[in-house]
């Protein structure tokens, strides 16, 4: 018998894909949860990008890249 995994993580904490801010309330990152159907094990890449300031105005993008041991990955993304 073979078992063959070909779903990604799927994430399993509640977040808000896009946060309204202002420069005083900027909501740290959530501490995201992600679950794999084979298995425990997920591997989980953070990246916190920040755009130039426009007119008193910036775009923050957090993205998670969740991935397991073989290798089914997705992305979810925040935008503040």
């Amino acid at each position: 018998m073979n078992v063959v995994d070909s779903v990604a993580p799927q994430i399993a904490t509640p977040y808000q894909a896009v946060v309204n801010a202002t420069c005083a309330s900027v909501p740290a990152a959530p501490a995201l949860q992600f679950t794999d159907a084979c298995g425990s094990t997920v591997t989980v890449v953070f990246n916190e990008t920040t755009s130039a300031i426009v007119n008193g105005t910036y775009t923050i993008v957090r993205t998670w890249t969740v991935s397991d041991v073989c290798n089914n990955t997705n992305n979810y993304t925040q935008t503040v």
